[in-house]
């Protein structure tokens, strides 16, 4: 989860060439670049407690049928004697998308047991990920200790009633990160071929020159640093990987991380170009799309795929992505500006 507070700034310019002013001596690029076309972002309303602010969704990924969402502080909601992760029926979700029904969506809740784990229930720390192999699940943990940001791995196992996932403190494993960024760590795993992967959520050329990923076998044993792109701005999510290693991310920019993140010459919209509402503003809200090839992560030659913004509202802190079959994608925010699970659809 990240800090937000202020709303869009004023628009930039509405001409192709982009100019972003100089701040503190950071380095900051003039582009020129192609206008793109930008996709709408359909709200999905929700019902009962997760529909609030202070639910910090900050993960999502399929079970099955089922679509997972992961707080990042699953304690606060109580349930069961234990925590609360919760799940959508893919047909509740096709009712809503393909006819268009203006339900609300109330959330099937799955109980979290995660004795051992209590000390990543404190502020600054949190659940990031979450992603399945079988009745496995993997999740990624942030943790703030002495001031440092610190990463975490744990699997757990879902019941056989599909009601309870209950995760083993002794398979908790510390990602070793190469970088420590204030705030920042692994916010997005994904799994190929039965192993884990952990992305850094930082990977600009400012704060992140050599980027890599983080490779672990099913068993959370650590196996190699494996090449990342560099990457401007936020990485916070990511879809399942497909057979051929392709996935998707959310690649998000809030202009309160300027100093942060320290932003160079983004590649991406130079090589494709910007949309029109992006464009307009400091904000940057996208999708990108990446392949696990031999032994790396690489970018591919997919053009991103832009979001469009209502530059007269804040920002919006997407942190989790599901792939919704082939029509689209399922997207949710963290807090920031409030609660908002959306659908993206494809051309």
């Amino acid at each position: 989860m990240k800090f937000h507070k202020t709303k869009y700034p004023s628009v930039i310019t509405l001409l192709i060439i982009i100019s972003f002013s100089s701040c503190g001596g950071n380095k900051i690029p003039t582009i020129q670049s192609k206008i793109l076309h930008e996709h709408d972002v359909k709200r999905i309303e929700l019902a009962g407690k997760i529909s609030e602010r202070k639910s910090e969704l900050s993960g999502l990924t399929w079970y099955g049928n089922q679509l997972i969402l992961l707080p990042q502080f699953p304690n606060k909601f109580t349930y069961k004697n234990g925590g609360t992760i919760y799940s959508i029926p893919k047909e509740k979700l096709q009712s809503v998308i393909l006819k268009k029904s203006h339900e609300k969506i109330l959330p099937n809740k799955i109980a979290l047991y995660a004795d051992g784990l209590e000390k990543f229930n404190s502020n600054g720390s949190g659940y990031e990920a979450i992603t399945f192999i079988g009745d496995t699940a993997f999740i990624s943990i942030e943790y703030m200790h002495n001031g440092i940001t610190e990463g975490y791995l744990v699997s757990g196992i879902m019941s056989k009633n599909k009601k309870s996932l209950t995760l083993n403190k002794n398979t908790l494993v510390k990602i070793p990160l190469k970088e420590h960024i204030f705030n920042s760590s692994c916010e997005t795993i994904v799994n190929y071929k039965n192993n884990i992967y952990g992305i850094f959520e930082a990977n600009g050329k400012n704060v992140n020159p050599h980027p890599v990923a983080y490779e672990f076998d099913k068993k959370l044993n650590f196996l190699r640093f494996i090449n990342f792109p560099s990457i401007e701005y936020r990485i916070t999510d990511a879809t399942e990987v497909d057979s051929e290693g392709n996935f998707w991310v959310i690649n998000y920019f809030y202009p309160g991380d300027k100093k942060l993140l320290k932003p160079s010459v983004d590649s991406i919209s130079i090589k494709y170009g910007i949309g029109k509402t992006n464009a307009l503003s400091r904000t940057v809200e996208r999708l990108v799309k990446l392949k696990i090839n031999k032994g790396r992560i690489i970018e591919t030659n997919s053009p991103p795929l832009y979001l469009k913004l209502d530059i007269d509202k804040p920002s919006r802190n997407w942190e989790g992505i599901a792939k919704f079959d082939n029509l689209g994608f399922l997207i949710v925010t963290d807090t920031y500006p409030e609660t908002i699970l959306a659908f993206v659809k494809l051309p």
